[in-house]
């Protein structure tokens, strides 16, 4: 069952299926997380013991989200050419507070819409003994879209745009209390 959540929510691609390591070495946390092999991302780290069966129902902690400090930057260019390398340079760039409502309500939507088209999993409002947690935060979040990007009929870009994904899942049974539908 784990696999499944891993799955899902570690974006392995079709001919993989995330697997934890085993053995002596295993990489592990000093919390004891161990290294999740076989996704696209660049580290996935779960519990080994833990066991999700019998669980069907998730409900979602409100989104977290931090952005990377950004300094100022020319926003007539998206890349800066080094005269000398002349390898090209990423730059990065503030969203303004109309663009992260909008990313912040896409990727909650986005993980809600994952999740009410499972078959197994169902989404609920209500903490309880069957229902599992599950937190999801972006951390560092930057965009490599330049903001003139979207009156300019043609901007090249490498990137989009990075963050670092955490989700947290916790059995509801310890959090009945911390959740109210108030």
């Amino acid at each position: 069952m784990l696999v499944l959540w891993l799955c899902t929510l570690a974006g392995c691609t079709s001919s993989t299926t995330p697997t934890i390591q085993t053995g002596q070495d295993a990489e592990t946390t000093f919390d004891g997380l161990t290294r999740v092999d076989n996704t696209i991302m660049d580290s996935v780290w779960a519990r080994s013991d833990i066991d999700l069966g019998g669980i069907r129902k998730v409900i979602f902690a409100p989104i977290g989200v931090s952005y990377r400090d950004v300094e100022p930057s020319d926003p007539t260019t998206a890349l800066r050419r080094s005269t000398r390398s002349r390898q090209t340079e990423l730059r990065e760039f503030q969203l303004d507070e109309e663009t992260k409502s909008f990313f912040e309500a896409e990727i909650g939507a986005a993980f809600e819409a994952e999740v009410s088209a499972s078959e197994i999993y169902s989404i609920v409002d209500e903490p309880g003994p069957d229902v599992i947690a599950v937190g999801v935060a972006l951390l560092d979040v930057v965009s490599r879209v330049p903001p003139q990007a979207q009156t300019q009929p043609r901007v090249f870009i490498e990137m989009v745009g990075e963050a670092t994904l955490v989700l947290e899942i916790r059995g509801c049974r310890s959090l009945i209390g911390q959740f109210s539908t108030s």
